[in-house]
């Protein structure tokens, strides 16, 4: 039981660690971001944009840059932002790595994995991060 709740720890940081990559890049891109929540369910805390949540096991961020701008300058920001958060899993691999953590290795190529595949606009609005990024790449080129 114990091993199963460490398991959960490790998918609530990894997941965190992926939106904490888009959070980063839209402050570094000017983007607005209107939420950072750790945790998805009724709020717990609220501190300017952080949102603590009841569900940690996800996260997200909800970011603005929606304008009429169609330059390939602009279509490269939004890209480093939707690939951000694979980067970031990226990193957390390494840190699996690092600390011979095998269960932190796989949850985060996992990740890397499921975003990075470019899963259409469902029912619910959800597209991967995988999907934007080629919708923008398609543009530059």
């Amino acid at each position: 039981m114990l091993y199963f709740i460490f398991e959960l720890l490790l998918i609530a940081i990894s997941v965190f660690a992926h939106e904490l990559g888009h959070f980063l890049a839209c402050k570094i891109l000017n983007f607005q971001v209107f939420e950072f929540s750790l945790g998805v369910g009724p709020k717990l805390f609220t501190l300017k944009n952080f949102t603590l949540r009841l569900n940690p096991i996800a996260s997200y961020v909800v970011y603005g840059y929606e304008t009429e701008d169609t330059s390939t300058e602009y279509s490269i920001k939004k890209s480093i932002v939707y690939v951000s958060g694979i980067l970031m899993n990226m990193l957390m691999v390494v840190l699996g790595i690092l600390l011979n953590s095998h269960v932190f290795v796989f949850i985060n190529t996992f990740l890397i994995i499921f975003n990075t595949i470019p899963i259409n606009k469902t029912e619910s609005g959800f597209s991967s991060d995988g999907k934007k990024f080629f919708n923008e790449i398609k543009k530059i080129v």
